[in-house]
């Protein structure tokens, strides 16, 4: 739990704000979801994901690392997760749209 707390005290920026997230601030963010997914339970994990995607929404590699995730954990959730990414946040990024259809495509085949 105290690791976990320290881990949250490097974040600064929380919230969703158009300006960029400083380089230390989004490997805060990764290091936090790296630690969580190894230590942290599946509810845990997610929720610190959807905190994460309120400050990096902007970030496509963020929403990927998510998707990548529930992939693993949660097959019938990543759709969503891909939709909110590529509709919402990120209509214009393309690598998220092509890892979307390769996933859909994956998913139709089985």
């Amino acid at each position: 739990m105290k690791t976990t707390w320290v881990r949250f005290r490097k974040i600064k920026r929380p919230y969703f704000h158009v300006k960029t997230l400083e380089r230390a601030q989004l490997k805060n963010w990764k290091d936090y979801l790296d630690y969580e997914i190894e230590n942290g339970t599946h509810d845990s994990t997610v929720i610190l994901f959807e905190r994460c995607m309120i400050a990096c929404a902007l970030y496509e590699d963020m929403w990927l690392k998510y998707a990548k995730y529930m992939e693993e954990q949660q097959p019938e959730a990543t759709s969503e997760v891909y939709e909110r990414a590529c509709k919402i946040h990120l209509p214009r990024k393309p690598n998220i749209h092509f890892s979307w259809a390769s996933f859909e495509e994956k998913e139709r085949q089985c």
